[in-house]
């Protein structure tokens, strides 16, 4: 129903935010809660609604998405909307990662849309594209922190043909790994080309991600780049791994 809910784990009881709202009531879109548990960042529902929002349980405060370019204190207004949001596990530097929507102007014809990733420094004030542009008709995007280095993302890269990957960046290395998950196989033989958003464990070990069309939840060992999975009767979307 758009509106952001909790559930009490022991319970299973499931509560709302009946009165939490951008502009009316069921526009609210992904939301992330601060390592802190302090506020909550949302994405809208509107698809013309470059801004991030943040909630501390009383105030709803806005976030415009301006990054800036190559050139300091030139910013970028191509966003269109944003969608996937995960915070920095580093709240002494709050940090957050989201991935939007952006379109450029094609000559006086035309737009030619794209994902991008982008990141919000606090410290700093400032919007960043944390993952330099990539070739025409490729995306990035469902963004995640790791839950112990505030350098680590991993993020879904798609080609052209509309297949799905995983990339490991380390910001602090410089390193970026592509998982190459296209090329794993599943036990009926079918080729693994929907591996989608990313979630690391707690001790970032290993990778968690959905792929619908086997109806499984995927899990990816860092250490030995071993693949196994645990399905279901139903597709699962957007895993999220967490501790209790």
């Amino acid at each position: 129903n758009k509106q952001l809910c909790f559930v009490d784990i022991a319970s299973g009881q499931v509560s709302t935010f009946s009165t939490l709202k951008i502009q009316q009531t069921g526009d609210l879109w992904n939301a992330s809660v601060s390592p802190d548990e302090k506020y909550v960042t949302l994405a809208s529902a509107y698809a013309n609604d470059a801004n991030l929002y943040i909630y501390d349980g009383t105030q709803l405060g806005q976030i415009p998405l301006d990054p800036e370019s190559t050139q300091e204190g030139i910013k970028v207004q191509t966003i269109q909307y944003p969608d996937v949001v995960s915070w920095s596990p580093n709240m002494k530097k709050p940090k957050i990662g989201f991935d939007a929507y952006n379109e450029v102007d094609v000559g006086t014809t035309g737009k030619v849309g794209y994902w991008g990733i982008y990141e919000i420094d606090f410290t700093a004030g400032k919007v960043y594209n944390l993952i330099a542009s990539q070739p025409t008709n490729v995306s990035i995007g469902n963004i995640s922190y790791s839950n112990t280095n505030p350098d680590l993302v991993a993020f879904n890269y798609i080609d052209a043909t509309g297949k799905y990957d995983i990339y490991v960046g380390n910001f602090d290395s410089g390193q970026l790994k592509a998982l190459t998950i296209p090329t794993y196989k599943s036990s009926t033989g079918a080729f693994i080309v929907d591996a989608e958003r990313p979630t690391f464990s707690p001790d970032d070990a290993k990778l968690c991600f959905s792929s619908p069309a086997l109806k499984a939840l995927l899990f990816y060992d860092a250490a030995t780049s071993v693949l196994s999975a645990a399905t279901y009767q139903q597709p699962l979307y957007n895993p999220r791994w967490f501790i209790q």
